[in-house]
Order: C-alpha cells, then sequence, then structure tokens
C-alpha cells in the first residue's frame, strides 16, 4: 500500500463523522490493524472505513484489470525481448569499439616505450663516451700519459711523445665531435636536464 492510502486521525475522523478523541480511542481495538506510525504520528489505512460502513473512495479502489489473451501476452513478451535484445546488441558493438581503440592505444604505448628505451640506451652511451673523455682529458693534464698496450702510466718524453700525445688528442676531438651531434638530440638534451639537475 502506498503512503497516500493513509489519512491522519484527524482526517479519518472528519471522513466519519465522529470527534478525533473517539478515533484515537479504539485505535487500539477494533481499528489497531490499520493503523501505521509515519514519523511519530499514527495514521489510519483508508480501508478503515469500511468499519464505519463508509465507502471507499473510487481512487483508493482497487480496479480489476481484463487479463490480456494468451496471443497478447506473447506478442508482448516477444516485443520486450526484442527490444531487449537490440539493446544488448546496441550495447556489444559499442563494448566492441572501446576494445578496439583500448588495442590500438596499448599498441601505441607499446610503440612509444619502445622508443624510449632505444633512447635511453642512446643517452647511456653518450654519458660512458662522455665519461671516457673526461677520464682522458684528466690524464693529458697529468705529467704522465696512459699506455693502453701496457696498461700504466709513462713518463711523458715531451721530444718522443709530442707526436702521440697530437693523436690522442685529435682522436679526443673526434669523439667529442661525434658527441656534441647527439647531444643536439632533444630528448639527449631533456635526458641531461634531468640528470644533472
Amino acid at each position: 500500500m502506498s503512503e497516500h492510502e493513509y489519512l491522519s486521525t484527524q482526517e479519518f475522523a472528519d471522513r466519519v463523522g465522529l470527534t478525533y478523541q473517539a478515533i484515537y480511542k479504539r485505535l487500539d481495538t477494533n481499528l489497531k490493524s490499520y493503523v501505521k506510525e509515519v514519523q511519530g504520528k499514527k495514521v489510519l489505512n483508508i480501508q478503515a472505513l469500511e468499519q464505519f460502513n463508509m465507502p471507499i473512495p473510487e481512487e483508493f479502489q482497487k480496479k480489476e484489470e481484463l487479463a490480456p489473451s494468451p496471443t497478447e501476452s506473447l506478442d508482448l513478451l516477444i516485443g520486450m525481448l526484442n527490444s531487449q535484445l537490440e539493446t544488448l546488441n546496441s550495447q556489444l558493438e559499442m563494448k566492441d569499439k572501446q576494445i578496439s581503440e583500448k588495442d590500438k592505444q596499448l599498441s601505441e604505448k607499446d610503440k612509444f616505450l619502445s622508443d624510449m628505451n632505444e633512447r635511453l640506451k642512446e643517452t647511456v652511451n653518450v654519458l660512458q663516451t662522455q665519461q671516457n673523455i673526461a677520464q682522458i682529458e684528466q690524464r693529458l693534464k697529468l705529467p704522465q700519459v696512459y699506455n693502453m698496450e701496457n696498461d700504466n702510466y709513462e713518463e711523458i718524453n715531451e721530444e718522443e711523445n709530442v707526436k702521440e700525445v697530437e693523436k690522442k688528442v685529435k682522436k679526443v676531438k673526434e669523439v667529442e665531435k661525434e658527441v656534441k651531434g647527439i647531444e643536439d638530440n632533444s630528448f639527449i638534451k631533456w635526458v641531461k636536464s634531468v640528470f644533472h639537475a
């Protein structure tokens, strides 16, 4: 039963032509089965009017509905099922499109990560090369020279080793030039700024 099928005690008393007190006294006796408490107040179901031989207003009377024929029921059911099927097919198409879009996004992301990995490898190589150059430059500033064949430092004999030192300096400058070319890559600049920050 809906909330509209209930009347306050005063409304009920007015409908049956009795006082509020007379109805209130009966709330715990012959009207008890019709009483309900709503927001701390007692209300009576409209059906309690029958206890006073009062007609129930038409808007509260239960109307009998004519049952549809079996073919009408079946047609109605088929129509509802077809409608649901169309809705589900539409949702399925939408989900397929969403999955396809997500697959495309994942593929793009994988390609991006692969590219970033390659750039990172390049950056590591550049940084290692720079480190090697720095070590070579440091060695060149020393009064000795590193002999790679013997894996040790030797005293510089200016007259004998000037040509050898010039070759090494020339090689260092060539490597620096290569590194400079790689550093011009904007990604490399970004990585350097991050690592040097």
